[in-house]
């Protein structure tokens, strides 16, 4: 029987065939969860053999990224993941508060963002960021934020300024 849904949401340019390999070591201890990872909805133009994203990123001439549009970005990407999600938890007969999101890189900035604003038992990321939309939040979510200080693609100081976020938005909790 079905007690847990973990879905695993990758990185950019990534699959979800890349996380799934994860499921065995999160049996271990999660025996009567249901794994998913699903591929983000548009193809990645930098990783042409397979590589998917949730969103689209904004590069400049100099390579660096415009991240203006991202946080519209990121609530179009949340909507895909909110219609997968609540596909699944029917499908398995699976409350919200059983459902557990799993992210890492671009997959943990989507993990925030759906998990901010609907009651979910828990959020792991790896290497992400926090786009806030500063709403005050209807419940306490669990969050582990987990993240190298030696990453060369999404630097430290994300996470540092994910947890400040984080902290700010629970202590305003109604």
């Amino acid at each position: 029987m079905i007690k847990q849904l973990v879905v695993f949401l990758h990185g950019w340019g990534s699959n979800g065939e890349d996380l799934i390999q994860l499921a065995p070591l999160f049996s271990e201890k999660l025996h009567d969860a249901f794994f998913l990872s699903p591929d983000g909805p548009e193809a990645c133009p930098q990783n042409p053999l397979g590589g998917r994203q949730w969103f689209g990123l904004d590069f400049l001439e100099d390579g660096t990224l415009d991240r203006t549009n991202t946080p519209v970005k990121l609530i179009k990407a949340s909507e895909h993941v909110n219609k997968f999600l609540i596909y699944w938890q029917k499908k398995c007969s699976v409350k919200s508060i059983d459902t557990f999101l799993v992210g890492f890189s671009q997959g943990s900035m989507l993990a925030l963002e759906v998990g901010m604003k609907k009651e979910l038992g828990g959020i792991l990321c790896y290497s992400g960021s926090f786009i806030s939309n500063q709403k005050k939040l209807s419940y306490q979510p669990k969050v582990m934020l987990i993240h190298g200080d030696m990453d060369e693609v999404i630097p430290f100081k994300n996470m540092q300024n994910a947890e400040k976020k984080l902290k700010n938005l629970k202590n305003q909790f109604s």
